[in-house]
């Protein structure tokens, strides 16, 4: 009995990589993104956080051969995944706005909520979940929607040729009226300028000679006829 009280008090202790190789107590665990990077919470320079990042994944892959390799690509994975998440402004905001209610509960001395989990793996599976019930949302709304009838889309695409022939249609008529304006315009035009009215007559009416009358010119009067020749009248039948 007293042998194996003391074999079991020689029992090994169980290996913690977080407190052994990031110096992150048991208190602290499970850790938030920033902690597993070993930075303060709400860091928001990026380059900090991809460089606190890498420092730790440089630290840990010299352990990937030893007898805690498991242990080891574990962490290197988390580390990884934190710094994915921290990067992206989007995600980042979303993981601060629950790690700051997580820690005004704290500060109330209230429990959290299972669903503040802001430990990295509680991050992911949130938004694992988000994501399936966004996709069987989806998926309810697709199921949901009646399939459309074959002979609507052949109506459809009927409908839209016979729209696109009286387009046409309606284009061809309207050119051939513009063409048809544009020539009697064009012939309105050259009629007005270059061909004259027609040749007016005159008011006056022509006197007609009546037959059996004598018309007498007397020329003896005129100064010319007098120093020319003798008077004499012209006797026009």
């Amino acid at each position: 009995m007293p042998q194996q009280i003391r074999e079991e008090g020689m029992m090994p202790e169980k290996f913690d990589p977080y407190h052994r190789w990031l110096s992150i107590s048991p208190e602290e665990q499970p850790p938030t993104l920033y902690r597993l990077l070993g930075l303060r919470p709400f860091e928001d320079k990026p380059d900090v956080i991809e460089t606190a990042a890498d420092r730790q994944m440089t630290y840990l892959r010299t352990f990937q051969l030893g007898k805690h390799s498991k242990e080891s690509q574990n962490l290197l994975n988390q580390v990884a995944a934190a710094k994915l998440n921290l990067l992206k402004p989007e995600k980042k905001a979303e993981y601060d706005k629950l790690l700051r209610e997580r820690m005004d509960l704290e500060a109330e001395g209230s429990e959290p909520d299972e669903e503040l989990s802001t430990s990295l793996v509680g991050f992911l599976e949130l938004i694992e979940a988000e994501k399936e019930k966004q996709a069987a949302g989806k998926e309810v709304g697709e199921k949901t929607k009646p399939p459309e009838p074959q002979n609507s889309k052949r109506g459809k695409a009927a409908a839209q040729a016979g729209a696109g022939q009286d387009r046409n249609r309606r284009l061809i008529i309207g050119l051939a009226i513009c063409v048809a304006v544009l020539i009697v315009l064009i012939l309105v035009t050259w009629a007005i300028r270059f061909g004259g009215g027609p040749e007016k007559k005159s008011q006056v009416p022509e006197q007609r000679r009546q037959p059996g009358l004598h018309y007498t010119i007397d020329l003896s009067e005129t100064e010319d006829c007098t120093r020319l020749c003798n008077p004499f009248r012209f006797h026009l039948v």
